[in-house]
């Protein structure tokens, strides 16, 4: 494989939007090299245990069209240690994005500022009703009800999510 000298290296995951990319990759009609792991020199079966090595598999597009045969490099091939490392940075890089756009939304909950709901009894709320729109309809009966949760933090949870009860004034 021979590259120009301006060429440069661009690590992409596999994915929706890398597809896109690909495609336009494919009608300027640019060099592309992918990077493919295999646990046997013809790619087939996946080796387990102190036997496995792992062969790097180099795949070649000249100009959008993707050549036959993989380059493959040993698993002791200096080469094959680069190709390696700069596969575990684009994965590195991808996963650090993807938990920097979504890390937020997978971990929070309308629960996480309930004062005495831990992560033992977000769990349990969660769990023994199905989700955090079906705690949000739950009464306070029906949250005391749920293992974990005493009547004191079922008033808590069902306050922190509709606002506090009204109180009637002392006569």
């Amino acid at each position: 494989m021979t590259f120009e000298a301006d060429a440069v290296a661009q690590p992409m995951e596999e994915g929706a939007p890398e597809a896109g990319a690909l495609d336009e990759v494919a009608r300027r009609r640019v060099d592309l090299v992918g990077i493919a792991k295999a646990r046997s020199v013809g790619g087939q079966g996946r080796g387990r245990g102190a036997a496995a090595r792992a062969y790097e598999r180099l795949h070649h597009a000249a100009g959008g069209e993707a050549r036959q045969e993989p380059a493959v490099l040993a698993p002791d091939d200096p080469v094959s240690h680069l190709v390696a490392q700069i596969r575990d940075e684009a994965h590195r890089f991808a996963i650090t994005y993807y938990r920097k756009l979504h890390g937020d939304k997978l971990v929070a909950s309308g629960l996480d500022d309930v004062p005495g709901v831990g992560p033992a009894r977000k769990v349990a709320l969660l769990k023994h009703f199905g989700s955090l729109a079906r705690v949000r309809q739950a009464s306070v009966e029906e949250l005391a009800a749920c293992p974990k949760i005493d009547r004191r933090t079922a008033q808590a949870v069902h306050d922190h999510l509709h606002g506090p009860r009204p109180t009637r004034p002392r006569e």
